[in-house]
């Protein structure tokens, strides 16, 4: 048995003390850390982890965002029926088809993202949290507003609504906007990952939980030297707006219809590459020992400790760690499209959803990197010398959301 899972509160809280720990180790400048803001920031994460489990009106807003995000689901499955016809049924004779039921709903949510953009409901939501949010974390307006932007839209386009003050930048204000863009996953992948099995309520307040954790690491592992404050709290760009809400529903659907295509693919060449890997460790391993080892038991090992600082049974801690691996080596759509073939219970499955909701992986640190680069040519230098250690604060982040559940439930 586990000892961990004896005190499963006990261990999330020392696994908590762990990334944090970790987070100092990699300080760049441990003498300019505010300790005060990092308690303070933890502080604000542990409260809204409590509003949103332990209360009823917490409860009942994951409640209504679950249900909105099912009804668009459905919603979506008129026109998956209307294409592709008994193959977009669950019940036809073909059953259960990735490509027909899965994929054609990412079109659905980009173009119902997009409209909400064009009306102005996406910016009003950022200007206000950014309002509310910026004096509570102790951060500069670019980067809570990036962070607030990056709990709906993706890892390059939230990048997009601080564009202007990219250049001008502190170090430490670009290593916090590279961190938010790696903590959290997209609204357009909620029902991806809701339909892959993952519990929606739990994926939700994961990413809501990321807005206060990206940057509670990110001013760990490089605080600013001084308090920099922007007058004004940055808007999203109006040349990048449609010039109508139909030509806005049109990007979206084309921009969906490119995001479902890559999903695809890269769930195919990442499954088969792990798939292949597995093969290479077993044949190899089998000249040294008689028990076959893959390569997702040796990602597993490598993160195990963290898997079994979850507090969970000795199996579901060496699955959590497989998963928490296969999603910092390839990526969280692969680990997510795993989680059903694992026999989790019920509290293993809410930690594994906060530890792997983000976009903390090599692959996505590369379009980070090359994203901000590309709107800010000059700062190409620090993002390369800073993204590692963004990785690093982002995975950190994400296993920290994912301590603090794990003491609460």
């Amino acid at each position: 048995m586990n000892i961990f899972s004896i005190y499963p509160a006990a261990s999330c809280a020392v696994g908590a003390v762990l990334c944090l720990a970790i987070a100092y180790l990699l300080s760049c400048n441990k003498a300019a850390i505010s300790y005060k803001n990092i308690i303070f920031k933890i502080f604000i994460q542990l409260a809204l982890a409590l509003f949103l489990l332990k209360t009823g009106v917490g409860r009942h807003i994951l409640l209504y965002l679950t249900h909105a995000t099912q009804t668009l689901s459905a919603a979506a499955q008129s026109g998956i029926t209307f294409i592709f016809g008994q193959l977009g049924s669950q019940t036809g004779p073909w059953g259960f088809v990735f490509a027909f039921h899965v994929l054609p709903i990412i079109v659905f949510f980009s173009a119902f993202v997009s409209a909400l953009s064009y009306v102005g409901i996406i910016r009003y939501l950022i200007y206000v949290g950014s309002l509310i949010l910026q004096p509570l974390l102790g951060a500069s307006n670019s980067e809570t507003t990036c962070a607030l932007a990056k709990s709906f839209l993706g890892p390059t386009e939230a990048q997009l609504v601080v564009r202007d003050y990219l250049a001008t930048m502190s170090k430490s204000e670009l290593f916090a906007i590279m961190v938010s863009s790696l903590t959290m996953i997209s609204a357009s992948l909620f029902a991806l990952y809701i339909y892959m099995g993952v519990p929606a309520d739990h994926l939700i307040a994961a990413n809501c939980l990321g807005i206060p954790g990206s940057l509670l690491f990110a001013k760990i592992i490089f605080p600013a030297q001084h308090a920099v404050q922007h007058e004004a709290i940055p808007d999203l760009p109006q040349e990048n707006r449609a010039h109508n809400l139909v030509e806005a529903i049109i990007q979206g659907t084309l921009e969906g219809l490119q995001l479902a295509l890559a999903i695809g693919a890269l769930l195919l060449s990442f499954l088969a590459l792990i798939s292949l890997l597995d093969m290479i460790c077993v044949n190899v391993g089998s000249i040294f020992t008689h028990k076959p080892i893959t390569f997702q038991d040796l990602v597993g090992y490598f993160f195990a400790p963290f898997g079994f600082l979850m507090g969970l049974s000795g199996h579901e801690a060496l699955e959590a760690s497989e998963l928490i691996g296969i999603k910092f080596f390839s990526n969280e759509m692969v680990a997510f499209a795993k989680i059903a073939s694992k026999n989790f219970s019920p509290r293993g499955l809410a930690l594994v959803t906060y530890a792997l909701c983000g976009f903390a992986n090599i692959s996505c640190m590369g379009i980070v990197v090359g994203g901000i680069g590309t709107l800010a040519p000059k700062r190409r230098a620090d993002l390369s010398n800073l993204a590692w250690h963004a990785l690093l604060a982002a995975t950190l982040s994400n296993l920290f959301s994912a301590y603090l559940i794990g003491i609460l439930l």
